[in-house]
C-alpha cells in the first residue's frame, strides 16, 4: 500500500566565512554559528595529508558567529575544514 507523507525542505546559502590576517603568521577565521552548539576547527597543511589535524579544544559558541584563531608560522598555506560537534 503507498504511503504520503508532507515534509519541509529549507534551502540556505552556503555559510560566509570571513577570513582576517592581520599578520604575523595570524589568521582570525569568523564563521556563522547556533548559539549553544560546539563546533571543532581541523586544518591540513597539505590536502593529499591523510588526517585532518584538531586546531584547539572544541569551542561553545554564543551568539551567531564564532572567531577561531590560528598563527600558521611560516606555512605559506593552510586548509580548514569547520566541524559541527552537536
Amino acid at each position: 500500500k503507498d504511503a504520503a507523507r508532507s515534509f519541509k525542505i529549507f534551502v540556505v546559502p552556503p555559510p560566509v566565512i570571513t577570513v582576517v590576517n592581520p599578520g604575523n603568521g595570524m589568521i582570525s577565521l569568523t564563521i556563522p554559528s547556533n548559539a549553544g552548539h560546539h563546533y571543532q576547527l581541523v586544518y591540513k597543511n597539505n590536502l593529499d595529508d591523510a588526517a585532518w589535524l584538531p586546531l584547539g579544544p572544541v569551542v561553545l559558541a554564543t551568539g551567531v558567529t564564532l572567531t577561531l584563531n590560528d598563527n600558521i608560522g611560516a606555512n605559506p598555506q593552510r586548509f580548514y575544514r569547520v566541524e559541527a560537534v552537536d
